[in-house]
């Protein structure tokens, strides 16, 4: 549009004015992208000239938010880049073309260069072209050709192996179907019978018609497998190693083609499950069925027959921990479908609160240090709450320096055991910039080992836990199972919803009062005061979470005490039962907790008896992790390493298992006959998982007994 100024006319276009500003401010962006690549690729090469013994890849990457793969080149990024930092950021390079050139070899980066200098702009496309070039003009006219020509034909050769490759896709997830109505229809243990009493028939029609369908349309994906995809892949033992190094595609394709033929052969089913496995065991895997949910066209099935989310675990994994303490990791992990192989504790009170409260699991008393995991090899889960002294901020926070840091350790146990996944939790001083350096060797020497690792801070109020208690956890997998990891969340938890009916023992329900409010004999003066008390109490304090309770462990300090007294409560001196009335002195009366308080606030079961003198019980339970959040990140694995997903809401109301707490060994097992102490190795019963049919021997659990998790307790 065009206006007059004194009879001259003037271009006035909303448009192109909105376009110029439009392009003002993103050059200016785009300046500030390069810039900011600069200052990325600055501190990084620092750093690695001050550590340049340390791999810091898996350390930018966990710690800093930076790409696995653009970790590499971020750590070279400055020497490639030096002395062009203000040419580059006029040239206004895309961050896809900075990291192409950074890749790109060194003529390639040459010519880039050369480009740029002359007010070129480069995208990643430019730069993988000027590659192309320099190659086709460092040969020959003939070498070209032939290279076209070889060219065009493995284009057309892929369009043909795309087509077969989809219906491949359609075969195979027709047969995973199949698969899953066979294990729904055979193999899963129907309602109302217990586990042990449930037997296969592999003799019937049906189980026989279903298995030879099955193995027919298994050899014929197997079939056009090969045709695409060859016979030969990679050999098992290299599996974890291509994985650590990010190729997915070798090792899936390998898993898929033993998958197919374990079908193809009739290797599935009773008695040997979905596992690679060919030897009889009473146990169902599902190794073989996750190798063919690689190959099937629904990319969200992650290779489990439960389709639909469930409630609760519907089969077993075996864990391994290291400094149970006090167990509550243990109970979370239980909860989550972990069983215990060991639990490895040094201190003898702890150990000895394991052992009273579940005396099927296998407690060792010994140092970590002094042991070795190799007997463990492949088990599902390591897990440990490692010592939190070292990094606690109430500690000198010697980290490495520490004779009871065991970090390394940690690294060490999962370098032997070579588990499927691992969790180790500590406190927040874990990650104070101070031990920075720790974390990053103990990150590269799991990656080292074939691990992706996360770290994430949790806060106990989020998991319903009545008290602000801040955790570290460290969690890692093998085999590329990181993405799978989704840490699940829970509602508030308040103080006054955790201990209301521990704390107000003696409050008379204000339906009972009397309506008037007056005392007489059957409600005293004295009972009065203390539901005033009680009312006022829950209103003021009731909807407050405590501060950590790991503050009283070793005697109040002022600090400590004045956060308890904003809280409501006491915590100068613990008392021997909840307040009585005659206890009340006035609206402002601040009730001390007791052992079972504490234990509540720390999510433990009430039936949980702890060993040891009063101050070695309430150390024992201000430094364990509180169940309900190890069984949050434990179950947030079990679907990592299964596929199997949970309702979540149903998964955080449900109650925890509480087994056998508290009960004794019987004096006769039928299964497994004399009971033996719990400081002997495991047996290798432990490598089976989701049993079947009758008992193994050696199993530990008494004929006639409910079979662990039939009973359950609030939490």
């Amino acid at each position: 549009m065009a206006r007059k100024v004194k009879n001259k006319p003037v271009l006035d276009d909303a448009q192109a004015k909105a376009m110029g500003k439009a392009k003002r401010e993103i050059l200016k962006v785009h300046a500030e992208i390069g810039g900011r690549f600069f200052k990325l690729g600055k501190p990084i090469e620092e750093l690695a000239h001050v550590a340049p013994e340390i791999d810091l890849r898996e350390f930018l990457s966990t710690e800093c938010a930076i790409d696995r793969a653009e970790a590499n080149i971020l750590l070279r990024f400055g020497e490639i880049f030096r002395g062009r930092e203000k040419t580059i950021t006029k040239a206004y390079l895309p961050p896809s073309a900075l990291m192409a050139i950074a890749q790109a070899d060194e003529a390639t980066r040459i010519e880039a260069f050369t480009r740029i200098d002359a007010g070129l702009r480069l995208d990643a496309d430019d730069v993988d072209a000027l590659k192309t070039d320099l190659r086709r003009m460092s040969r020959s006219y003939d070498e070209n050709r032939r290279d076209d020509r070889l060219s065009a034909l493995e284009d057309r050769a892929a369009q043909t192996a795309r087509l077969t490759a989809r219906t491949l896709e359609r075969r195979v997830d027709g047969l995973l179907d199949m698969i899953h109505e066979f294990f729904e229809e055979h193999l899963l243990v129907p309602e109302g019978w217990g586990v042990y009493e449930y037997v296969v028939d592999i003799e019937s029609a049906d189980y026989k018609a279903s298995h030879a369908r099955i193995r027919s349309e298994a050899a014929a994906a197997l079939d056009e497998f090969e045709r695409v995809y060859g016979r030969q892949h990679l050999p098992g033992h290299e599996w974890q190693s291509a994985l650590a190094h990010g190729d997915e595609l070798g090792p899936g394709l390998a898993k898929a083609h033993l998958s197919l033929k374990s079908f193809a052969a009739g290797r599935f089913g009773e008695p040997m499950g979905f596992d690679f496995q060919t030897d009889e065991s009473p146990t169902i895997g599902f190794d073989i069925w996750e190798g063919l949910v690689f190959l099937s066209p629904d990319t969200k099935q992650i290779g489990s027959p439960w389709k639909d989310p469930v409630a609760q675990p519907p089969f077993r994994l075996h864990c391994v921990e290291i400094c149970a303490g006090a167990g509550g990791q243990s109970i979370g992990l239980h909860a989550a479908g972990f069983d215990p192989v060991a639990l490895y504790e040094s201190d003898g009170d702890a150990a000895a609160t394991l052992r009273r409260n579940w005396y099927r699991w296998k407690v060792i008393s010994k140092d970590v240090r002094n042991e070795s995991f190799v007997r463990y090899l492949g088990v599902d889960l390591v897990a440990g709450g490692i010592p939190c002294q070292p990094y606690s901020q109430g500690g000198d926070g010697l980290g490495k320096m520490d004779d009871r840091d065991l970090l390394n350790e940690a690294v060490r146990v999962v370098r032997e055991a070579q588990p499927k996944a691992f969790f180790f939790e500590n406190v927040p001083g874990f990650m104070f910039d101070r031990h920075s350096d720790h974390r990053a060797r103990a990150l590269a020497a799991f990656r080292d080992l074939g691990y992706e690792v996360t770290i994430q801070k949790l806060e106990g109020k989020d998991f319903g836990i009545g008290q602000a208690r801040t955790r570290i956890v460290i969690v890692g997998f093998a085999n590329g199972l990181l993405h799978r990891f989704n840490m699940p969340r829970t509602a508030d938890a308040s103080t006054v919803n955790v201990l209301e009916d521990l704390l107000m023992v003696h409050r008379t329900p204000p339906e009972a009062r009397p309506r008037d409010g007056k005392t007489g004999a059957g409600y005293s003066a004295e009972q009065k005061r203390f539901d005033e008390w009680a009312d006022h109490w829950i209103t003021e304090y009731g909807e407050r979470c405590t501060p950590t309770i790991a503050g009283i462990a070793n005697g109040a300090q002022d600090n400590t005490a004045k956060a308890w007294a904003a809280a409501g409560f006491d915590v100068r001196k613990l008392a021997g039962g909840p307040p009585t009335p005659a206890d009340v002195t006035g609206i402002d009366y601040l009730p001390c907790l007791t052992i079972r308080m504490l234990q509540r606030l720390q999510n433990f079961p009430d039936e949980w008896a702890f060993s040891g003198d009063r101050s070695q019980q309430i150390r024992q339970i201000a430094n364990a992790f509180p169940p309900r959040l190890a069984r949050s990140i434990a179950q947030a694995i079990y679907t990592a390493l299964t596929g199997v997903t949970f309702d979540r809401k149903s998964l955080m109301t449900s109650p925890l298992p509480r087994g056998s707490i508290g009960a004794t060994p019987p004096k006769i097992n039928l299964n497994a006959g004399r009971y033996e102490p719990d400081e002997g190795v495991p047996s290798e019963t432990w490598k089976t998982r989701f049993k079947r049919g009758v008992a193994m021997p050696g199993d530990g659990w008494p004929e006639g007994d409910p079979y662990p998790g039939d009973r359950t307790w609030d939490a």
